[in-house]
């Protein structure tokens, strides 16, 4: 589906982040900051207000406005959701190439440099990268790491994510045909990159990390609950029409338990998120071991 480069030698990038209400001060500011110091210059910023925000918020984004003409504020006095917001933002994007920001997270300097590099040399459509995360202090806490090809990333999307969203760099006219499905609150990235997986989209993802993504005190609750359940289940199910038939038998039950995890009460949710992660980190483990034993079952066919 990738259309060939035009030799433009500095695109313009088009960021688009959301905020609402019950965004911290300070992490909006830390996420907006990160943005404007980026190393590729050319940029336009679009922040997308979901809803109305309080007198500090107001007051920093005008502010900041005001000193970087490369800002728009993009308002919506009712909440829209996330999926709404970002929709609206890719609409108004005037850039060859859309990145996706949240707003209590902080990009590397390099970021958007980096996936402009890779993006372009790699031909793909839209791609992501691993993360660092970090605590409400800024400490890091942990790490994320993707399936890497797009072969790869194709075969696991019934287990997890294919990308992980706020790290979202897409050429521009794909997320303009292809939109966030405003029906998910939760999940919308999920949906999202498998929707582009089944119209022959090459997805993939940077090995190097390139955010910072914020980890707080809520960040298991915020994951837990049956609209979260349901959403991830749905998504694993959508997912299920990129890998063979045959996989089903193991691709179903995994993706149904792991769903699930999402209602365990809240006291053993670190335990099932460390599980998860592991999964996620190990090179020799989880879905490393999925996609070796398909590509086994594979080669074992008969001609």
């Amino acid at each position: 589906m990738t259309k060939p480069d035009t030799d433009i030698p500095d695109p313009l990038i088009s960021v688009i982040m959301a905020t609402n209400r019950e965004d911290s001060p300070g992490f909006l500011t830390e996420a907006v900051e990160s943005i404007l110091h980026q190393s590729h210059r050319n940029l336009e910023f679009l922040i997308i207000t979901d809803g109305e925000l309080d007198f500090e918020k107001n007051e920093y984004l005008d502010g900041a406005k005001s000193k970087d003409k490369r800002i728009r504020i993009l308002s919506s006095v009712s909440s829209i959701g996330p999926s709404g917001a970002r929709n609206v933002g890719i609409s108004q994007a005037k850039g060859d190439y859309i990145a996706v920001m949240d707003a209590d997270d902080i990009s590397v300097t390099d970021r958007l440099k980096k996936q402009l590099i890779y993006i372009q040399k790699s031909k793909a459509d839209l791609i992501g990268s691993a993360y660092y995360e970090i605590d409400e202090k800024g400490a890091v806490v942990g790490e994320k790491n993707m399936t890497l090809r797009h072969a790869d990333v194709k075969k696991t999307a019934p287990l997890f994510s294919p990308v992980n969203g706020p790290t979202i760099f897409a050429r521009s006219e794909v997320l303009k045909n292809i939109h966030y499905d405003e029906r998910f609150h939760f999940g919308e990235d999920y949906r999202l990159c498998i929707t582009l997986l089944r119209q022959e989209y090459k997805i993939e993802n940077m090995d190097e990390k390139l955010l910072f993504f914020r980890r707080g005190p809520d960040f298991y609750i915020r994951r837990r609950g049956v609209e979260k359940a349901l959403s991830d289940i749905l998504n694993k199910l959508y997912a299920l029409k990129l890998v063979p038939v045959y996989r089903y038998p193991l691709l179903f039950p995994f993706s149904i338990i792991s769903s699930l995890m999402r209602m365990l009460p809240k006291s053993f949710l670190p335990i099932a998120y460390k599980i998860k992660y592991r999964l996620y980190n190990s090179p020799k483990e989880g879905y490393h071991t999925a996609i070796a034993t398909e590509q086994q079952d594979e080669a074992e066919k008969p001609l």
